[in-house]
């Protein structure tokens, strides 16, 4: 298996499994052993990747509930999902694409950093757009329609803020425009001759890295954003601290 976690898709949603009960009566101790319980059954990654999904699609309502009633919810859905005959994930590499991203970043390979990065953002946007759209009810297909014929740069402006999100800071959103133009150049490298003593390519190029030192603003302001959206600022919590210590491919900074 790849190095990212693993999560439920849009596919195993409302019609599989209905919405959480918001009346959990759980005690703190018990959660805590359901829990552990659980992720010795799935995995880690996959325990966790499934409650934050839960929570992003829609299933779980984090709307003025403590991180207890939260993780109840994650516990009740969970255990619906062990029980099921067939078993939905995908893969998240948005773990392993930040990592390597960084350390050819450290290494100072500037375009081949952009390229992952930029990559990190299509698949960050893609899957908040998926979220959105389930939570209006879309059907997968449409969630996957939206992102395959709609550019980078709807996605990112007026395709987020018609599934109701909200919109990216200008400041940021011309940094991620950046790195994505120059992971396309990238890509489609045209072996162009240029000048050793033009200005302009020079200045691009400083450019370019100036926003790969200043990326890691605009990683945690997107994080940000979406902890605040989805999950009321709670993600953290959605399972325990020891749980999350043991997830195998993600950053510390995930939950960020």
């Amino acid at each position: 298996m790849p190095n990212g976690g693993m999560y439920a898709p849009p596919a195993f949603n409302r019609g599989g499994l209905g919405v959480a009960d918001d009346r959990p009566t759980l005690h703190a101790n018990k959660i805590a052993k359901s829990l552990e319980r659980l992720e010795k059954e799935v995995g880690p990654a996959i325990l966790r990747g499934y409650a934050e999904e839960f929570v992003r699609h829609g299933l779980i309502d984090a709307t003025g509930k403590n991180i207890r009633q939260i993780q109840a919810e994650v516990v009740s859905l969970i255990e619906r999902v062990v029980r099921a005959p067939r078993l939905f994930w995908t893969v998240d590499f948005t773990p392993h694409l930040l990592r390597e991203a960084r350390r050819l970043a450290k290494q100072g390979h500037t375009e081949v950093a952009a390229l992952l990065y930029a990559t990190w953002f299509e698949h960050w946007v893609n899957n908040l757009i998926g979220a959105l759209a389930s939570r209006k009810e879309f059907s997968r297909e449409d969630g996957i329609q939206i992102t395959r014929e709609t550019s980078f740069r709807a996605k990112t402006t007026w395709v987020l803020r018609l599934l109701g999100f909200a919109p990216i800071d200008k400041r940021h959103l011309n940094l991620l425009q950046l790195v994505y133009d120059s992971r396309n150049a990238f890509v489609h490298y045209k072996w162009k001759p240029a000048d050793v003593d033009d200005e302009l390519q020079r200045k691009e190029t400083k450019r370019l890295e100036e926003a790969i030192r200043q990326v890691g603003r605009t990683i945690r302001y997107l994080r940000l954003l979406e902890n605040r959206y989805f999950f009321k600022g709670k993600k953290r919590g959605l399972v325990p601290a020891i749980l999350r210590k043991q997830t195998p491919g993600r950053p510390k900074t995930a939950s960020g």
